[in-house]
């Protein structure tokens, strides 16, 4: 969701509009919770906290694959 040049806001918006059926998956090690529930609500198919595993990656992914 942070990144040095771009917000990931803009890159999930950037992305739906060339795809929007793009499952999007947002990690980051920041959080805010009215952000999440905004960009989940702009579109994103999921979010995960870093640091996170492959478990709980792999069932974000399942989940945003299912959606």
């Amino acid at each position: 969701m942070t990144m040095p040049s771009i917000p990931g806001r803009q890159i999930l918006g950037k992305i739906l509009a060339i795809n929007p059926e793009a499952r999007v998956v947002l990690a980051s090690g920041y959080t805010a919770e009215g952000s999440v529930k905004e960009l989940l609500a702009d579109g994103a198919r999921g979010f995960i906290q870093k640091p996170y595993t492959l478990r709980p990656l792999a069932a974000t992914v399942r989940h945003a694959l299912a959606k």
